[in-house]
């Protein structure tokens, strides 16, 4: 035993004020002890405490009687024996809620207790279960149950900053939509200044807006507010910033308490006097040797007060705060869009915005929730392509969210994102609020159909705004025509206020969703359950796709759907270019529905992409594209396609139709075909199948177009290929290359010349 801790204990002098604080926290600690009661003083009736312990045993409850006594107790210790007398009595406890009597007694000292006391003990009372607890064996409990009262720390202040730890986790969980704790993804956050005197733009203030840490932020602020939407974190920064001060060698070297709350609690206990709040921790906790006081305030935005005693309710804590003196003040609240009760705020406080997650943040809380290595390993490539991904907020809600679908459901990121925009859309809509009381499923309703009339009036007369008293028309439109027990005017400001999806501009008096892909989102729910019969198409216009895309993954298994899309007759070839585009993404999204029907949609695709090839290169300009050389145009199609179809969920369907092409009889192996395949293996190669262009080479060597033969060199080459007949292929090409001269001069042309101007001589080489 390490006899600096055994000196600790033995040098305690008072027991009431050192020993027994001790002894309330360890007793508290130690297994099946399920009650402690401080008895000591005139009614103690022999126990300095009287313990509840539960006997697993028998599964019945039990009483210990505790003596404690500072110094050694020796034979001749009359107030011990007095003590144990007492203990035999019957006794109230739970404030006089139950009557018992101590069936076992711990005799305790913070010294020695010797063999003849111990001895003449057990022979007085040999009836009763009497043990014994000297220094040593405290030493010993506390070792194994309370090893934090061995850091140079107060018990009581101690005891404190783990009540304010325990808090602060239950803070930020209890705003968490998995079981995971929240400090175990928590990634560091940064933060901006906001300052409404200065354009964002202004370079010459450009500093203002770099990006700080909380703490570059305390050590220059007093008085804090930070802003940000939901699910941006806010809650977790705090209990981050309280938790890092309960840690006892920080306390010891700062002194700075940190006292975290809600502010309904501050409001609802306290009416916002924070000074009384401070005073009420010194005098309940006894802690005396603080320099400082770090208060976190959280929900300014849960506050079901009106503008004007918001403003009241900040101002009475930055006034009692004031009088504390040696105080620091942070409060987190949803963005304020006020601009009276901004610029009331900022003659008090420094006001900061949450910064949006980086991409490697996103896949740093994605990896933390995920277990599945595959995704883990392909996240980040797969986020920095998603259109979709980048225009929703980055956000540890959007993480924790995308996470969550692809640790529950193993698809690849297109076929996530309508589920996370759905998600995320739902609770920006108000599931977030309902959680919280704030709001009811009635106006959840109401929210989320007027957004989708909203998104329908915007997309189909191509507006990106619309003013604030058309969309209350269209609000009383659609409540008007239901019988609704509603305040309109409540659910209509909180409709135009949700900015987790709305941007309300103030001085235009308009509103607008926050991106295109949110209206996109909303009037694709709007869409009928069966909209086979209005695929056109026009789907693939670059209007239209996204929308169309959401629906299909809205319904993800829409067999009716996809045999739609396989049957359009196209009457415009600037719709099969797009359909390069777009087609993949429609078929990631409906991942649910049955593969061969898939399946005839990617073999559509690649022929669809091949004759459009063949087409141009011959004698169709379509959107100008013969203006570019051979090999660009075959670039943008095979990178479009790689990028589009370059997931595991095509593998099979790709491996199949390059199978198909490769047993055709070799008079139906055309040049399209021959482009078709190369597109295939291409795509092959990019998502690891290295010897994807083997079997072609094998059976059709010197049979393939020049073109193809420098696409398969080039992406090859960028693929790394490690094949060694590729590696053959392309050394043999370069020797054709420096052996010709005419041969070089055509394959430059291949890259350089535009196809329209390409001789007759050079389109009939082979």
């Amino acid at each position: 035993m390490e006899k600096h801790k055994l000196d600790r204990i033995q040098n305690l002098k008072d027991e009431v004020k050192e020993l027994h604080p001790i002894l309330h926290v360890l007793f508290k600690k130690l297994p099946n002890i399920i009650n402690v009661e401080y008895t000591h003083g005139i009614d103690e009736m022999g126990a300095d405490f009287v313990l509840t312990k539960f006997d697993e045993t028998i599964d019945d409850i039990e009483y210990i009687g505790c003596i404690v006594k500072i110094g050694t107790i020796k034979q001749d210790h009359q107030d011990v024996i007095r003590q144990i007398e007492e203990c035999e009595l019957e006794r109230n406890i739970s404030g006089g809620a139950r009557k018992i009597f101590i069936k076992e007694i711990w005799i305790i000292s913070n010294s020695h207790i010797t063999y003849k006391a111990q001895e003449k003990i057990h022979h007085k009372y040999r009836n009763k279960s009497i043990k014994f607890i000297p220094s040593e064996k405290i030493v010993s409990l506390i070792d194994k149950f309370y090893q934090e009262y061995w850091r140079d720390i107060n018990v009581q202040t101690g005891e404190y900053l783990r009540h304010i730890e325990q808090y602060a986790e239950n803070i930020s969980n209890n705003n968490s939509l998995i079981n995971i704790p929240n400090s175990e993804i928590y990634v560091p956050q940064e933060l901006n200044k906001i300052d409404n005197k200065r354009s964002y733009f202004d370079k010459k203030h450009k500093s203002k807006y770099k990006r700080l840490t909380i703490d570059n932020i305390l050590e220059s602020e007093d008085y804090v507010l930070i802003e940000a939407m939901m699910g941006a974190g806010k809650s977790t920064l705090l209990s981050q910033i309280a938790k890092n001060h309960t840690d006892a060698k920080t306390y010891n070297e700062k002194k700075i308490l940190p006292i975290i709350f809600s502010a309904k609690e501050l409001l609802e206990k306290n009416n916002g006097d924070i000074k009384e709040i401070v005073d009420e921790i010194i005098i309940k906790s006894e802690i005396s040797d603080v320099s400082k006081f770090l208060v976190l305030i959280d929900g300014l935005d849960e506050l079901k007060i009106e503008s004007d005693d918001r403003y009241k309710f900040i101002e009475k804590i930055y006034d009692t705060a004031r009088l504390v003196g040696n105080i620091q003040v942070i409060i987190t609240t949803r963005t304020i869009d006020d601009p009276k009760l901004e610029a009331e705020i900022e003659k008090k406080y420094s006001r900061f915005r949450l910064c949006p997650l980086s991409i490697s943040q996103v896949v740093s809380i994605v990896e933390k929730i995920c277990k599945n290595v595959d995704i883990k390993n392909r996240l980040q490539k797969d986020l920095d392509k998603s259109h979709l991904f980048k225009v929703l907020p980055k956000t540890p809600i959007s993480a924790i969210l995308l996470a969550t679908l692809l640790n529950d459901n193993l698809q690849e990121i297109p076929s996530t994102m309508t589920e996370l925009y759905d998600k995320y859309m739902e609770l920006s809509l108000g599931r977030w609020d309902m959680k919280k009381g704030l709001q009811s499923q009635q106006e959840y309703d109401v929210i989320k159909n007027v957004s989708i009339c909203l998104a329908k009036f915007l997309i189909e007369n191509s507006l990106t705004e619309i003013s604030i008293g058309d969309t209350r028309d269209i609000f009383n439109t659609y409540t008007d025509s239901r019988n609704l027990k509603i305040d309109k005017e409540t659910i209509f400001n909180k409709l135009t206020n949700k900015k987790e999806i709305f941007y309300k501009n103030n001085y235009k008096n308009t509103i607008r969703f926050n991106h295109r892909t949110f209206a996109e989102y909303f009037y694709a729910l709007g869409i009928g359950e069966d909209a086979s019969s209005v695929i056109t198409e026009s789907i693939y216009d670059l209007y239209w796709s996204t929308t169309f895309f959401f629906y299909i993954g809205l319904k993800r298994d829409c067999p009716e759907i996809i045999n739609a899309i396989n049957n359009i007759k196209f009457t415009n070839d600037s719709y099969r270019v797009l359909k390069i585009f777009n087609n993949a993404n429609f078929l990631l999204a409906a991942y649910l529905t049955p593969y061969n029907i898939i399946k005839e949609s990617v073999y559509d695709s690649f022929i669809n992409a091949a004759e459009l090839y063949e087409k141009i290169f011959n004698d169709t300009d379509i959107l100008n594209l013969r203006k570019i050389s051979a090999i660009q145009l075959l670039c943008v199609i095979t990178q479009t396609l790689c990028d589009t179809f370059g997931y595991e969920f095509f593998s099979a369907a790709l491996e199949e139709r390059a199978q198909e092409i490769y047993t055709l009889p070799e008079h139906l192996l055309t040049e399209s075909k021959f482009i078709e395949l190369f597109l295939i293996n291409s795509v092959r190669i990019s998502f690891g199948s290295s010897e994807a262009y083997d079997t072609m080479i094998n059976n059709y060597s010197k049979k393939i177009p020049i073109q193809i033969q420098v696409g398969m060199i080039e992406h090859a080459s960028y693929n790394k290929s490690n094949s060694m007949i590729i590696k053959k292929y392309i050394n043999n090409f370069k020797k054709k290359i420096k052996g010709s001269k005419g041969f070089h001069e055509i394959v430059v042309d291949y890259y350089r010349k535009p196809i329209d101007v390409m001789s007759e001589k050079l389109l009939k080489c082979k």
